[in-house]
């Protein structure tokens, strides 16, 4: 049996020390490895990793506060 046991904050994807943003759309970011882009969809927001591709520069850290 399962027993709530509170809401638990999972941390946050940090670059360059700076917390990302928690992604809103999570999906593709790139439509062109698509072989036909679905009309009216908008681009995915997740932190990409290819203008930066240092694992140094990315991290696991604390949940940020709220803005």
């Amino acid at each position: 049996m399962n027993t709530f046991k509170g809401i638990k904050s999972f941390g946050a994807l940090y670059h360059d020390g700076a917390p990302q943003p928690r992604p809103s759309r999570p999906w593709v970011t790139d439509f062109s490895i698509l072989p036909v882009p679905y009309k009216g969809m908008e681009l995915g927001n997740i932190s990409e990793f290819e203008p930066a591709p240092d694992w140094s520069r990315w991290s696991l850290g604390d949940t940020p506060p709220p803005p």
